[in-house]
């Protein structure tokens, strides 16, 4: 009896002798198994109807002929789309499959489901084959007619018991290796084993091996990323199943999934990062010189923060306050115990076109804290880094009118100001009364400088209010300024910003932020990067030893320590003119009675 075209056939049907189809129709099905489980690009392009390019093809077919896999791309280059495509495939063409993915945070694995979902809706032989399929955050998998799965477990100690065939670790350098190993790993204890290897005639036949797949881009050679990736190199030399492919933007550019225009805007502006572009863009590992002063591993503990303040108009589009840090909405009426102080640090650029020098503003909170071991008291300022902004420098008044403006938008106690070249010129008009052109807003009362009685002395204005701290850049003040931002970094007393990628959770959160315009997003995710551009660098900056224990830092050529100086020239005002006074350790005083009354030896 002919077989209807025009219905589907379940071929995974437990019993195949009951389908209605020719022995040679199962035969077919079997070579071209065959032939698509060789070559899946062929597959993927029949099956769901797109074209691959060339580099996507042998992507595609050493994922599949290979047990362990790394996949780094410059950013862009579709690594979710193509793990999409490989999912899918694999689901397909090996029934009974569980694949995971896991990630530093559930949304990045979304990307996935959502191009999965995205092939669903436009092939018709994908939705035969998926009997459910949900993209929600909350339910967020996909299952075959044919048994296989996809879903994602979170990177952490809470996904332990699942299980899997294929293990895929999306943007892995953000996934503690601990959890790898001790967790994810962990998952794929047993081998696929479809049903034909009870039949006694199948039982010897090979069975398929599991799967790891590593995704991300390049980061710094002191990760533990880099280790995996040096040790995948060997064993794909030695020719084990390993494959190791790392991919630049020149790709991106050459299959025209971006433009070469584009790659330039994006490296001609002003946030433009060296380091950040050769991790995310060149696929090179940056390393760290063995003379850098600040190590690693030092600034990523420090990396703890995760809501930074933002400005009224960022408020303004953020519905949901939650994800917002409002502590920037600093009461008048503050709680003493709390003493909080601000300070707006300033860096100024010496020029507008010195493409190594840009203005730095931006805020540092130092909140009190103690601590007691045994009978001593150590008391402290802990230091947090909500907010940075990077300017090309421009007109003396204008960047003066930025200060005044960032002081009352953030409710700022303190501005450090480096005096030096043209932030005298800075200082200058901030001691005298100010006007905003742009919306009438006067600034009537002056300011005057705190530690520096020749400088005071330049603000005429007797009612001035002592709001400035001046820095006068020397070899001995910046070699005692660089060795307390070590001595602050190494007592864990500084706070950043986490990174961009560790922030989606965070602004996954703001209702709408999907929805939202690029420029709206970016404004979010801004200070992230920020955060992420001041590591960097910190890590780049190399030691010069000199006589009597002075050390200077220098940046690469290419390179800035704007955001570096400004922050730490806060820190070091913060030590020497607050935590000074705190940071003594007192003694506790024990209670106990010293009375003592004497035997009466005459009364007796």
């Amino acid at each position: 009896m002919a077989r209807n075209s025009n219905r589907p056939v379940n071929i995974f049907s437990s019993d195949v002798n009951k389908l209605d189809v020719s022995t040679e129709f199962l035969d077919s099905v079997s070579e071209w198994t065959s032939f698509y489980k060789c070559y899946p690009f062929i597959f993927a392009e029949d099956f769901l109807g797109i074209k691959l390019k060339p580099f996507q093809k042998i992507i595609l077919y050493q994922m599949f002929h290979n047990d362990y896999n790394m996949f780094l791309a410059a950013r862009g280059l579709s690594k979710s789309w193509m793990l999409a495509v490989f999912v899918i495939c694999w689901a397909e063409l090996y029934p009974g499959s569980k694949i995971v993915i896991s990630a530093g945070q559930k949304r990045m694995c979304m990307e996935v489901i959502g191009y999965i979902k995205a092939f669903y809706d436009d092939s018709e032989c994908l939705r035969r084959s998926i009997s459910y399929l949900s993209d929600s955050i909350n339910d967020a998998r996909v299952a075959w007619v044919g048994g296989s799965s996809f879903k994602i477990a979170v990177a952490n100690d809470n996904a332990r018991g699942a299980r899997c065939h294929v293990l895929i670790l999306d943007e892995h350098r953000t996934i503690k290796l601990e959890v790898i190993n001790s967790v994810l790993r962990q998952f794929a204890s047993d081998r696929r084993r479809p049903k034909f290897y009870d039949l006694p005639e199948w039982k010897d036949y090979p069975m398929t091996e599991n799967k790891e797949i590593y995704a991300s881009s390049t980061y710094y050679c002191h990760h533990w990323s880099y280790e995996k990736f040096k040790d995948y190199f060997e064993q794909m030399k030695k020719g084990k199943s390993y494959f190791l492919v790392d991919l630049p933007y020149q790709v991106s550019v050459k299959y025209g999934i971006k433009s070469l225009k584009q790659i330039l805007n994006q490296m001609s502006e002003n946030t433009f990062n060296p380091i950040s572009w050769k991790m995310e863009a060149e696929g090179r590992w940056v390393g760290q010189d063995s003379s850098a002063f600040f190590k690693y591993e030092l600034l990523e503990q420090c990396r703890k923060l995760k809501k930074p303040f933002y400005t009224k108009g960022e408020l303004e589009v953020i519905g949901n306050k939650k994800y917002v840090n409002m502590d920037k909405i600093k009461s008048n009426n503050k709680n003493s115990e709390e003493n909080e102080i601000r300070f707006l640090f300033a860096d100024i650029a010496m020029s507008s076109g010195d493409n190594n020098d840009h203005t730095i503003l931006g805020i540092m909170r130092a909140i009190p804290r103690q601590k007691t071991v045994g009978d001593n008291i150590t008391r402290y300022y802990m230091r947090e880094v909500p907010y940075m902004k990077s300017i090309i420098g421009g007109r003396v008044d204008e960047q003066a009118l930025e200060i005044r403006r960032m002081y009352e938008e953030f409710n700022a106690d303190y501005l450090v100001l480096d005096c030096q070249g043209l932030g005298q010129a800075i200082f200058d008009e901030l001691s005298r009364p100010l006007i905003d052109l742009s919306n009438g807003i006067e600034y009537a009362t002056p300011w005057t400088c705190i530690n520096d009685e020749k400088l005071a002395e330049r603000c005429t204005y007797p009612n001035a209010k002592p709001v400035i701290y001046a820095i006068h850049g020397s070899a001995q003040l910046n070699s005692d300024i660089h060795f307390d931002m070590l001595n602050v970094l190494t007592l864990n007393r500084i706070s950043f910003l986490i990174s961009e990628n560790d922030a989606k959770d965070i602004v996954s959160g703001i209702k709408g932020f999907y929805e939202m315009t690029p420029d709206n997003q970016m404004s979010i995710l801004e200070q992230y990067y920020q955060a992420s551009a001041l590591i960097n660098e910190m890590v780049n900056l190399t030691r010069i030893d000199r006589e009597g224990g002075q050390v200077k830092l220098i940046e690469p050529s290419n390179g800035y320590k704007d955001r570096y100086m400004a922050i730490a020239y806060a820190s070091y005002i913060c030590s020497t003119e607050f935590e000074r006074k705190l940071n003594k350790i007192q003694k506790k005083k024990k209670s106990f009675n010293i009375s003592y009354t004497p035997q009466d030896y005459f009364n007796n």
